[in-house]
């Protein structure tokens, strides 16, 4: 399956579904939680379990917006 990417929406190449940026981050964190509940989300785990190319820094707003940061630098994690 393939998307792309318009400034804050994406779009599905296959069925040609849209979904805003922020809907797709949250919605692919809480599978993420689902699937795999002793994993910690990170920036990084979500980046690539979300398959958005170069757009690790939005994706960490999005994180910053909704979940509370714990710890610093490369032990940081999202609650």
């Amino acid at each position: 399956m393939t998307v792309s990417t318009e400034r804050s929406i994406i779009k599905c190449d296959a069925c040609g579904n849209t979904e805003s940026l922020e809907e797709a981050v949250l919605r692919s964190v809480e599978e993420f939680k689902l699937l795999f509940p002793e994993r910690k989300i990170t920036t990084k785990e979500m980046y690539e379990w979300c398959l958005i190319s170069g757009e690790m820094r939005r994706i960490k707003r999005i994180l910053d917006k909704q979940y509370t940061l714990i710890g610093v630098h490369q032990w940081a994690y999202y609650e």
